[in-house]
């Protein structure tokens, strides 16, 4: 059944909106809203009181499309049009110091900057990172270690190891898979492994950036 675009009042019917705002709580009633537009100009306010399986309020921005529904007297987030990219990116304190021959968590001067899509990463103390939307993850990190040699790896207790070693300098990338609950990992570094009275500890510079990179399970 189809029926006119310009009530209000409808039920079951999916339209296709593109949203024009972030969420937002509405002043008079204190709902947590996102408002969003069709391609003939019909406007939407859309309640976020009720989400999709997996998605989250920090996931939902303004510019995405999403397909919505109206079965009650409120219009409610159906499907989201295309994959989710939950990319970002972390800059290392260019200060950082690390102890010769002793891995130790790597932690990200400042707070994770989003570079496109939806927030999906967080993070933990010491250093630890927390993926909380299921599905598999691509951790990328090149980082340098001053004063000569130094290594850096992945390891995840979640998942229950380490995983591919490199020098320092050298890109190390892996795919990470979460099926469940919350995925924690961390990228840890050791300084170089030598014996000098003259050893000082290795200055760590570099990015680290985690991309969604599979389906929402």
């Amino acid at each position: 059944m189809i029926n006119n675009k310009n009530s209000q009042n409808q039920a079951h019917v999916v339209r296709r909106v593109t949203l024009i705002s972030n969420p937002h709580y509405r002043t008079n009633t204190g709902t947590l809203m996102v408002n969003g537009i069709d391609n003939t100009g019909f406007q939407y306010q859309i309640d976020l009181t009720v989400l999709p399986a997996n998605v989250t309020v920090d996931m939902i921005k303004g510019g995405q499309q999403w397909f919505v529904e109206r079965r009650t007297t409120r219009n409610r987030l159906y499907l989201y049009c295309g994959q989710f990219s939950p990319h970002s990116q972390l800059r290392v304190s260019t200060n950082f110091t690390l102890p010769q021959s002793v891995w130790t968590n790597i932690t990200p001067a400042s707070n994770i900057t989003v570079q496109s899509g939806s927030c999906g990463v967080t993070t933990a103390s010491k250093g630890v990172f927390t993926v909380p939307i299921p599905g598999f993850y691509t951790v990328a990190t090149f980082l340098n270690i001053a004063n000569g040699g130094g290594s850096t790896r992945i390891v995840s207790s979640t998942l229950g190891g380490n995983y591919p070693t490199v020098s320092a300098g050298t890109p190390l990338t892996d795919v990470l898979c979460l099926t469940s609950g919350n995925l924690s990992f961390s990228v840890q570094g050791n300084g170089p492994g030598v014996s000098s009275p003259t050893f000082t500890p290795g200055i760590v510079t570099g990015t680290i950036s985690i991309t969604y990179t599979g389906p929402v399970f």
